[in-house]
């Protein structure tokens, strides 16, 4: 995928661009600026979060918003329910809207996009799928700060410590500071328990990554 801007900045006019969808060589995305090659697969899971990501910063490459964030910069990264239901594919929660977390709420926002500022900048991320997303821990302390409900956070962590994506210790300490007056173990064991998940579910996570941390 690419925006206008990009391509202006790599010396394409409009003229050409038009030219080039008349020939089906690119086709608009569903984010207005943002097209896509022809013959390139779909990717129905993480292709609306793409183009949304790229229409928030349309003029500087991928690569150079990537750059920015390593170094600690300004961006954009994909978080909360998005993360968590597009990206890593866990429990039953559609988000609404977009999810990003940014340093500063921006002027202008999109009815598909919702912003988080975060408390403190950067948060961690981690490369997926050509995205910067949240760590799996961290976007289950984002989705239990904004609220989610016992049953939804119980699916994601089913989901999370079944297929071994976290070491429930981890998630834990992530949820700790959040847990008003419970530990984040607490919050972990009662979502489990809301949605018939037994506890052996943490034990045996637990258990596997302490073998992997032993070895």
């Amino acid at each position: 995928m690419f925006t206008t801007e990009q391509a202006h900045r790599l010396g394409l006019t409009s003229d050409q661009m038009a030219e080039l969808g008349a020939a089906h060589r690119i086709s608009r995305t569903e984010t207005p600026g943002v097209y896509r090659f022809a013959g390139v697969p779909m990717d129905v899971t993480l292709d609306a979060l793409r183009a949304t990501w790229l229409s928030l910063d349309p003029a500087a490459l991928a690569s150079e918003r990537i750059a920015a964030l390593r170094s600690g910069g300004p961006g954009a990264i994909v978080s909360h329910v998005s993360a968590a239901h597009y990206v890593y594919e866990l429990g039953t929660l559609h988000p609404a809207r977009l999810d990003y977390t940014v340093p500063a709420a921006p002027e202008a926002s999109s009815p598909r996009v919702e912003f988080h500022v975060a408390e403190c900048w950067s948060p961690p991320w981690q490369l997926v799928g050509g995205l910067p997303v949240t760590p799996v821990p961290q976007t289950i302390a984002d989705v239990y700060r904004d609220g989610i409900d016992g049953g939804h956070l119980g699916d994601i962590l089913r989901d999370v410590l079944a297929r071994a994506l976290a070491d429930v210790r981890v998630v834990a300490a992530e949820l700790d500071p959040w847990a008003s007056g419970q530990t984040g173990r607490d919050v972990v064991m009662h979502a489990l328990a809301v949605v018939g998940a037994p506890a052996s579910v943490a034990a045996g996570n637990e258990l596997l990554f302490s073998g992997v941390g032993g070895n």
